[in-house]
């Protein structure tokens, strides 16, 4: 009799572990989270106050879990393991073009000019660096494969049922960049360039499933 039940009891079981899996299946919801490490540089500027960030280790943190949400639901959590307070890299040249106006030169010129005041990091393609700036000439930038860029006042088109943390959809976006999601069309999306939109559709869920499979550490 005992041996009928516990063999009716496994049975059971197994059917709702598979009736659940079926379903994560057929919704395309990720069967794991994984974490994704990032490392918070809050930048300093000796004598560059404009380009020294006024954000703090708590608000980094706010917009970091602020991100987190917005990419909740694809199987990835980001976690922050560390946050440092900076100096950048003193360099005349790039000092000087980062603090005129270069908006219509391209992000192309903004990275090569962010590159030489970058503080040395160990590169680890499970981890990304995140680095608060106090401007930039875009909102928010991608520097492939590891680091995205933010700067503490973004200014964004506002869309309906859009985003109401510009500094937390710009850096939600710009990871997307770094999982390998391009620029949307449509304003209402994450991957639009500009606005405050954040709705992620299934292909991009599915991109980042593919990232988080092949970089970020399994929960």
């Amino acid at each position: 009799m005992e041996t009928r039940r516990a063999l009716r009891l496994c049975v059971t079981v197994a059917f709702i572990l598979g009736m659940g899996a079926l379903r994560s299946a057929r919704s395309g919801e990720p069967s794991a989270v994984r974490t994704l490490p990032v490392t918070v540089h809050l930048l300093h500027f000796e004598g560059v106050p404009v380009l020294t960030t006024s954000i703090t280790e708590t608000e980094a943190r706010r917009v970091v879990a602020s991100a987190n949400r917005i990419w909740s639901g694809t199987g990835i959590s980001i976690v922050v393991d560390a946050v440092r307070k900076e100096e950048a890299i003193h360099d005349m040249a790039a000092l000087g073009w980062l603090t005129t106006s270069h908006e219509d030169e391209g992000p192309d010129a903004v990275l090569a000019n962010l590159a030489p005041i970058r503080p040395a990091v160990h590169h680890d393609k499970s981890r990304v660096h995140i680095y608060f700036i106090g401007t930039l000439p875009c909102n928010g930038i991608t520097m492939v494969p590891d680091a995205v860029f933010v700067q503490d006042d973004p200014h964004l088109r506002e869309v309906a049922g859009g985003g109401h943390d510009s500094r937390a959809r710009v850096l939600a976006h710009e990871l997307g960049h770094v999982f390998g999601l391009f620029h949307a069309s449509e304003p209402d999306r994450l991957m639009s360039g500009g606005s405050t939109g954040v709705r992620v559709t299934e292909s991009d869920i599915a991109t980042v499933v593919r990232f988080v499979a092949g970089t970020a550490v399994h929960q």
